[in-house]
């Protein structure tokens, strides 16, 4: 009779590659693949190419979350693998591409690294903190998730282009970004006594926090 409470033996879970077979985790790598498009098009300067890129990326992203809600039969190791997969993902597309379209667009001028390098930050601390606590009821958690840098890179590009050419535009929106995505508010006295409630292993429904 085996013990309920002993841990499953690595032999029980698929190899590595074993969990690409997951549809959900296809579509991430797909968004990952867009990313990847968008700062190679970023850094030859093709930047209307770079925005269409993003968004793909953005529609992955939007996608693969319920897509693995949805799968019947999903295990909680495809789950848990699906969400350190996202939150990878969600780093290079939302974090390092608008990061390298930001340096790319001011010609790689190093007035353009400190701004790159808070949006960058931003998102990787946001990342960490959700990864770590979960998500739960916290109400200090108003700012924007890391995905929407993805929608509001190609919109200030549009701005920038309704108003003249100027990287000035481009070059402020980063520090209103990384602010807007690590923005929190003060705990009430009652969220003080909630405990946060840790990550549950849902995969890819756990994703763009």
């Amino acid at each position: 009779m085996s013990d309920p409470g002993a841990v499953p033996r690595f032999g029980s879970r698929p190899g590595m590659l074993g969990f690409m077979k997951d549809f959900a985790n296809l579509l991430t790598l797909a968004g990952l693949f867009c990313g990847l498009f968008g700062i190679y098009f970023a850094v030859r300067g093709l930047f209307p190419a770079a925005m269409i890129a993003m968004l793909f990326a953005l529609l992955f992203d939007w996608f693969d979350g319920p897509i693995a809600r949805r799968s019947r039969g999903r295990s909680l190791e495809f789950g848990e693998f699906g969400a350190q997969l996202d939150s990878l993902v969600d780093i290079v597309c939302g974090g390092v591409c608008p990061a390298i379209v930001l340096l790319s667009y001011c010609e790689f001028s190093l007035w353009a690294f400190p701004g790159a390098f808070m949006l960058l930050a931003a998102g990787v601390v946001r990342l960490s903190y959700f990864n770590s606590f979960g998500s739960g009821h916290d109400p200090t958690h108003v700012g924007l998730t890391i995905d929407n840098n993805l929608i509001a890179v190609p919109l200030v590009f549009l701005l920038d282009g309704l108003l003249g050419p100027s990287d000035g535009t481009v070059r402020w929106c980063s520090p209103i970004l990384s602010a807007a995505t690590i923005r929190e508010r003060r705990r009430t006295l009652r969220s003080r006594k909630e405990p946060l409630q840790p990550l549950a292993g849902t995969g890819s429904a756990c994703s763009s926090r």
